[in-house]
């Protein structure tokens, strides 16, 4: 599931999303996986002080597995050249990307992690080495691309909820 939310005020918008997520797990126990999160808030901003609980309420959640994928900064500066976000600088993504290595290290130890240098391994070895840590077992590469998933748009403030389903 992808969410962008319209960050008119980053924190109460990035708390909301959080109690949302972690109010609505815990309730229904959703095997789901988030492309971003508020956790992005917290690599992609400067001061990031009211995370903290944040952050520390996934420990208080059983089964929550964080998979924290990340490129270096060569891999990353490719990829931006070639298709450039539209809501952050390359200087933003770069830091974000350092920033997110970091990660595991502040989480709660009751949560699972798994870091993924994506920049030297294919999808296909990508997929394999997460699919092993959740004990799972995904289509070929090929068939997860966007372009095989249903895409419905919600239209929901100035950035709309995207989800994608097979």
């Amino acid at each position: 599931m992808k969410i962008r939310w319209d960050l008119k005020d980053a924190e109460v918008e990035t708390v909301a999303f959080a109690k949302v997520t972690l109010g609505m797990s815990a309730a229904l126990k959703p095997d789901i996986i988030f492309d971003r999160s508020f956790l992005s808030i917290w690599a992609y901003r400067p001061e990031v002080r009211f995370m903290s609980p944040l952050i520390a309420a996934l420990g208080q959640s059983k089964d929550v597995r964080v998979c924290i994928l990340t490129v270096g900064e060569a891999g990353l500066r490719d990829r931006y050249r070639e298709k450039p976000d539209q809501f952050f600088t390359q200087a933003e993504v770069v830091a974000a990307d350092a920033r997110f290595r970091e990660l595991a290290e502040i989480l709660s130890p009751r949560v699972a992690t798994l870091s993924v240098d994506t920049g030297g391994q294919s999808l296909a070895e990508c997929c394999k080495r997460i699919d092993r840590w959740l004990s799972v077992e995904t289509p070929a590469p090929a068939h997860l691309a966007d372009r095989s998933l249903t895409r419905t748009m919600i239209p929901v403030g100035e950035i709309p909820v995207e989800v994608f389903q097979p």
